[in-house]
């Protein structure tokens, strides 16, 4: 089975959740009813030579990343990111010195973003690093699910696509070298910058919405599938860096696979009607956000289709997936 098969027969196994969970599994972040207001809650975990290699990445970055990856995630669902819990398990070749950089990196994305970082757990591993991290937020309006897509809204995306994917790409070629060659797109792997206050603010006008997190084919086929509805993307619109490019011209890579498959974006994908679109544009002006228009979503059978001047093709999911 696949990552997301997995997931499904997890699902099944739990069962159904009381009416106290408004959003269970499947979504970027689970929604619970909490009081007067909402409690949203997500995790995730970062796994030596899985989501980073100690040749190339410093501690102070797997901290920030290990926080910036479930702020995503909570931007995702439109809530404000309150309190964190910390689970780290490493080997004897981590000494004190790289968890307190660790530590050093993960706490300054969490003053930038006002997360208190208030428990944890600490524990020897026999085999290589694992980090997780736990987020919880409040939401005192509705969520931002993915199910929400109507006929006629735009498809936008905050941020250049595929900049992870080319970083890891000139860190796999040059190892740390890569960040005096390449800083922009290393940056973008090592240290993503969560759209954490966009999302929060674009919840009133978005009707669908999930972080880039295993690229953009996927997750256009996750939103098209639980709204039912086709979305229409243009190839000549999707956003690709200069610097992507640059070293597409170096490797001899086309940087447009990076920005349709490449993981690990961390920005966000959603859908708006047209009422709401210079509103959302103004909204990420204000908060320095990167927004490009890609698409339209259509009334036609769940699928995702590329257009470019010569043809139209289906767009199949072959995005990151751990299975």
């Amino acid at each position: 089975m696949n990552e997301f098969k997995k997931i499904e027969r997890i699902k099944k196994i739990l069962g159904k959740n009381s009416s106290d969970v408004l959003i269970g599994i499947g979504d970027d972040a689970a929604v619970v009813r909490w009081k007067s207001s909402k409690l949203v809650v997500t995790t995730d975990c970062q796994v030596e030579d899985v989501h980073f290699s100690l040749r190339y990445a410093e501690p102070e970055e797997i901290g920030h990343r290990l926080l910036a990856v479930s702020l995503s995630d909570i931007a995702a669902m439109g809530a404000v990111p309150k309190v964190a819990v910390v689970s780290l398990a490493f080997p004897e070749s981590i000494d004190d010195k790289f968890i307190e950089k660790m530590y050093r990196g993960m706490s300054a994305l969490a003053r930038k973003t006002g997360v208190e970082i208030v428990g944890g757990n600490l524990s020897a591993s026999t085999a290589k690093a694992f980090f997780d991290l736990t987020l919880m937020a409040e939401l005192d309006g509705q969520p931002m699910t993915r199910g929400g897509a109507k006929a006629g809204d735009f498809i936008l995306c905050s941020g250049a696509l595929g900049d992870s994917a080319a970083g890891f790409a000139a860190l796999q070629k040059w190892g740390k070298a890569a960040k005096k060659k390449f800083p922009a797109l290393t940056k973008a792997h090592l240290k993503p910058t969560p759209s954490a206050e966009f999302g929060v603010k674009l919840g009133k006008w978005a009707t669908s919405c999930l972080d880039v997190s295993d690229g953009l084919s996927s997750e256009l086929n996750h939103l098209s599938k639980a709204a039912k509805l086709a979305f229409v993307v243009q190839e000549a619109l999707i956003p690709v860096s200069a610097s992507a490019q640059k070293l597409g011209d170096v490797l001899g890579k086309d940087p447009l696979q990076w920005a349709l498959h490449g993981g690990e974006n961390y920005g966000l994908l959603f859908t708006v009607p047209r009422e709401h679109l210079e509103k959302v544009q103004r909204l990420a002006s204000e908060c320095r956000v990167a927004l490009h228009a890609i698409g339209m979503v259509a009334k036609r059978k769940p699928e995702v289709l590329l257009q470019n001047d010569a043809k139209t093709t289906r767009l199949l999911p072959k995005g990151w997936t751990h299975f």
